[in-house]
């Protein structure tokens, strides 16, 4: 694989999301993830994004620099990432209408995002904060 169009498909195929479920998750158009795959976009702003919604290093994404992800990182998991994302976005709706947020759902969704952070980081997440 030689172009960020090249790895960004296999990524996305391996974690068995399409482009459109891919581009909600980043938060950008369809298009866009296919002008990139296709050669069409040699590169994004959105790369940050792309690798953490695909678990994959961003070096490798860009460039190619093995390893793909993190040494004991497993495939990809978009349907965790959707979860989690509409989890977030509900919350963050809830508050904004006034609505009654309880702390343990706030604190559990921050929990969660906070461990996919530190994994993408590669920072040790057993202190469980």
């Amino acid at each position: 694989m030689t172009s960020l169009g090249d790895r960004l498909k296999f990524a996305r195929k391996e974690a068995k999301l399409s482009q459109e479920k891919l581009a909600r998750l980043v938060g950008v158009k369809q298009q866009a993830i296919g002008a990139l795959e296709n050669g069409d976009a040699r590169s994004t702003t959105h790369l940050l994004r792309l690798a953490a919604a695909l678990n994959v290093r961003p070096e490798w994404l860009e460039r190619g620099a093995e390893p793909m992800r993190p040494a004991g990182e497993p495939r990809a998991n978009g349907a965790q990432h959707v979860d989690l994302e509409a989890r977030a976005q509900q919350l963050t709706n809830d508050l904004l209408k006034g609505r009654k947020v309880t702390s343990e759902e706030a604190l559990a969704c921050y929990r969660e995002m906070l461990s996919l952070v530190r994994r993408w980081a590669g920072e040790d997440d057993s202190s469980g904060s």
